[in-house]
């Protein structure tokens, strides 16, 4: 497990086990943010296309994307 410090409010936390990755990710704002995927190189390792297991929406984490306020998500890959 590898948790990050918190960034402008937003925390992740990635589990690794037998070659697969849960990040959570964590707004912890009342406003929308960016999610600055290079700060997290370390974990994504080249991940592009992850699925939010909460909802089933598909991300890519090839580049930075937009956060709702108090929003969470637990992406695998």
């Amino acid at each position: 497990m590898i948790q990050f410090i918190p960034f402008k409010g937003i925390y992740v936390i990635a589990r690794q086990y037998n070659g697969k990755t849960v990040l959570t990710i964590l707004n912890g704002t009342s406003k929308p943010a960016t999610l600055d995927v290079e700060r997290y190189a370390e974990v994504i390792k080249g991940a592009a296309k992850v699925k939010d297991i909460l909802t089933g929406r598909y991300y890519d984490l090839s580049k930075d994307f937009d956060l709702k306020a108090r929003q969470s998500l637990i992406l695998e890959y």
